[in-house]
């Protein structure tokens, strides 16, 4: 087989000369399962709560970005230098200062029964104390994303309050209501810019990514058909590129890492993006 690559591939891939001019959104983050709770416990009267009012995603990205451009025309109040990368921006806990919102972390928050299941709860907002709490017993990727649901809620339903984020101590997820899907959402656009996520991908694989000969070289150094073998979907392959550090001769930081979300977050907002395809 013909190892030699495309031109395009072995080719130097120049940065954007301007990083820093523009702020978009993030994607999807799913936990991390089973967690224990050594410290206290917390009480469910499980109130269901319903949004007064349904957002659009579409409604919800455009007030993610909204909050992003504000933290980059702050950032140098916000102790940020003033040539950030935008990736640096995308923390829940700044957004929590210009927000004006006490940011704590806690050993734990204990846990609380739904239904059959236990669940240890991740994160809690205190509206009316303008307080939002995250437990530090779960994996960081996990924290990050759930600050970032946290300040979701503040900024779409500000009515609400002692809204948590939990997880399910069984490793079973569950349907969440309309409210927790929402802050989710606000939390993917948030920490996965489309744009920014986009750039980060085609500065480390050209992208959008199709598996052939060339690329599959590239990813794993064998041929076509062992790559296939060994990632079989797109998914698959989504992950690799997710958690990759190397590609056509060139290391670099993986996108999981450099975003702070898990692969499988990563791989997801990947094919949500259209940057691994068919």
């Amino acid at each position: 087989m013909n190892k030699r690559l495309d031109p395009r591939i072995s080719s130097s891939r120049m940065r954007l000369e301007n990083p820093y001019a523009h702020m978009e959104e993030i994607a999807e983050c799913w936990e991390a399962a089973n967690y224990q709770n050594p410290y206290r416990f917390v009480t469910s009267d499980e109130k269901s709560v319903s949004a007064k009012k349904s957002h659009s995603f579409e409604s919800i990205e455009a007030q993610a970005k909204e909050l992003q451009r504000a933290i980059w025309k702050k950032r140098t109040d916000l102790g940020l230098s003033q040539n950030v990368h935008p990736i640096d921006v995308l923390e829940p806990q700044l957004a929590a200062e210009l927000l004006g919102f006490e940011f704590t972390l806690h050993p734990s928050l204990g846990w609380m029964v739904n239904g059959r299941r236990r669940v240890s709860v991740a994160g809690l907002i205190d509206q009316s104390n303008r307080s939002i709490q995250i437990a530090t017993d779960a994996d960081p990727r996990v924290m990050r994303f759930t600050a970032a649901h946290e300040i979701g809620h503040a900024i779409l339903h500000p009515d609400q309050t002692g809204l948590h984020r939990d997880q399910p101590l069984d490793g079973v997820r569950q349907s969440r209501n309309r409210t927790e899907l929402e802050a989710d959402k606000f939390a993917t656009y948030f920490l996965l810019p489309e744009k920014l996520l986009t750039e980060e991908f085609r500065s480390r694989f050209l992208g959008p990514f199709a598996l052939n000969e060339q690329t599959a070289f590239a990813l794993l150094s064998k041929p076509i058909y062992e790559v296939i073998e060994a990632l079989p979907t797109r998914r698959h392959v989504a992950r690799k590129l997710a958690g990759a550090t190397y590609y056509n001769g060139r290391h670099f930081v993986s996108l999981s890492e450099s975003f702070g979300v898990s692969i499988e977050a990563m791989a997801i907002r990947l094919e949500e993006l259209k940057l691994v395809i068919e």
